[in-house]
């Protein structure tokens, strides 16, 4: 987990800057839901679990990352 937390923070990190460098572009944000098991089976399961991640990223905040918890 803390390989893939210092990759997405380092992704954060080059998105502003790039676009801090383009005075031209809105504002935005980066929300980004991570999963990962080895029991996955297929890609729809995958895909859940990533999405239900994302969306508790966005209920966190603007440029976060969470990883899914089985628990929820």
């Amino acid at each position: 987990k803390e390989q893939i937390m210092q990759k997405t923070g380092g992704f954060y990190q080059a998105l502003s800057h790039r676009i801090s460098s383009q005075k031209t572009l809105p504002d935005f944000s980066v929300s980004i839901g991570i999963a990962y098991k080895n029991s996955y089976t297929d890609f729809s399961n995958l895909y859940k679990d990533a999405d239900t991640a994302l969306y508790q990223a966005k209920q966190q905040g603007k440029n976060c990352s969470v990883f899914y918890d089985e628990k929820d």
